[in-house]
C-alpha cells in the first residue's frame, strides 16, 4: 500500500513509512490470504503492464485504484479503509498514553 496521496497526515505517513521499513516473506496455511494475494498480484501485474510497464506513470493511480478493491482476507473491506482504521486506533491509543 502507498500512503501517498491516501488523505493520511505527515505523522501517520511517518509512523506507516517506519513500520513497514523492513518487510519480510513468509508462508502460510491459510487459502484465504493466499487466494487474496494472488489475486492482488495478478491484479497489480496485469493494470501495470495495460499501462505500459513498471515505468509508467500510471503507477500511483494503479495503486490508488487497487487500494479500493475489496479484499475477501479482509472481509471484502478496502485495504487503504483497513489500513486507515489500524492506524486511527494506534494513534487513538497513543494519544491515551
Amino acid at each position: 500500500m502507498c500512503a501517498r496521496g491516501e488523505g493520511f497526515d505527515e505523522s501517520t505517513k511517518r509512523k506507516i513509512m517506519t513500520e513497514y521499513d523492513d518487510v519480510g516473506f513468509a508462508k502460510t496455511n491459510s487459502k484465504r490470504i493466499l487466494g487474496s494475494m494472488n489475486d492482488l498480484a495478478f491484479h497489480y501485474r496485469y493494470y501495470i503492464l495495460a499501462e505500459g510497464g513498471v515505468h509508467s506513470c500510471m503507477v500511483p493511480s494503479i495503486i490508488s485504484q487497487l487500494n479500493r478493491m475489496p479484499m475477501g482476507a479482509i472481509e471484502y473491506r478496502y485495504s487503504i479503509e483497513a489500513l486507515r482504521a489500524m492506524y486511527e486506533t494506534v494513534i487513538e491509543q497513543d494519544a491515551l498514553e
